[in-house]
């Protein structure tokens, strides 16, 4: 098959002395205790061999106090080392390769929750179904799969779409929201990743999105008590890293694509953001509440151009996080 055996023979009583690790899935070290120095020269041989392999990119062989072996590989390859009589066998076989296909989004309240309202009378719940519509069908484009947490004016509960995304084993999950503030003037585009707010206005954003709860009484998942939300949020603190990269992703494509003022990335406790165990982020795609940016809103070119930002920012850090996934670094 594909398994590539290397086969070290260490005698005397150095013969266990060795251990053996993983650089990335492209580079394994095996190091032998020092006195090996002979054995390493009698494996040169073996490079012409293994590098004529298909998965074996290189072989590296150095001496010194402690005598290493440096295996390289053409592509992502999974390696296991264990002491047999005459020595170290390394087995070597090729990593499938990982991908991102499926993705969740979901548009924000929807049904009895209307979501923020503009002065103007525009709901944030029809505009972020909108958009997410629109996103849709631009991530199966570029090759995704893509499910919706709703897909018409239905009201979802919060804790029922983290479940959802569960359920799908989807690889992201992004919620699409309207902004919402007292000062009118304010403005702008922003992406949220799970963590506890640090800012006044990060903790006001969380309170308003994290307000639809009450329209989940009788009709959502428990809540659970106080000890169950930490360790959701430890659990999703696994990704706390990749959370954060998307969200920057997302922030440098749709602010420059749809012209909009650059509020950055935050950071807040969405309950919406709880319990997925995957990358997982809220954008916040204007102000409903802000006159002019209500107005833009309600424009369906401004929609279009914000669901193609949103986009390509995901499949910027689909593709990065890709490359790293794989070891190709």
């Amino acid at each position: 098959g594909d398994t590539v055996l290397l086969r070290f023979g260490v005698e005397g009583e150095e013969r266990a002395s060795w251990h053996g690790e993983a650089r990335s899935s492209l580079e394994y070290r095996l190091v032998f205790a020092a006195g090996c120095d002979d054995v390493a020269a009698g494996q040169l041989g073996l490079v012409p061999i293994l590098a004529a392999n298909g998965i074996i990119r290189d072989v590296r062989l150095e001496p010194g106090g402690a005598t290493t072996a440096h295996l390289m590989f053409r592509r992502p390859a999974a390696v296991r080392a264990s002491e047999e009589l005459d020595g170290v066998t390394v087995r070597i076989w090729p990593r499938p390769e990982r991908r991102l296909q499926r993705l969740v989004l979901d548009p924000g309240h929807g049904g009895k929750d209307p979501g923020a309202v503009g002065r103007g009378g525009l709901l944030e719940k029809e505009v972020v179904l909108d958009v997410s519509l629109r996103m849709k069908s631009r991530l199966e484009a570029l090759g995704f799969e893509v499910l919706l947490t709703r897909s018409r004016d239905e009201h979802v509960p919060l804790l029922r779409r983290a479940e959802f995304a569960r359920e799908q084993r989807a690889d992201l999950f992004i919620s699409i929201h309207a902004n919402a503030a007292e000062n009118r003037k304010a403005n702008g585009f922003e992406t949220y990743f799970l963590s506890e707010a640090k800012t006044d206005w990060e903790r006001a954003v969380a309170a308003r999105e994290n307000a639809a709860i009450e329209y989940d009484r009788g009709d959502s998942l428990p809540l659970g008590d106080e000890l169950e939300l930490i360790l959701a949020d430890m659990a999703q603190n696994e990704y706390l890293t990749e959370s954060s990269e998307l969200a920057a992703a997302i922030q440098e494509s749709a602010v420059p694509k749809a012209r909009v003022f650059d509020r950055g990335v935050r950071q807040a406790n969405f309950y919406v953001l709880r319990q997925n165990y995957m990358p997982a982020v809220l954008v916040e795609v204007g102000f409903i509440s802000n006159a002019s940016e209500e107005k833009l809103l309600r424009n369906h070119q401004h929609r279009e151009k914000l669901a193609e930002g949103v986009s390509r920012g995901i499949g910027e850090f689909v593709r990065r996080y890709e490359r790293r996934l794989n070891g190709n670094l």
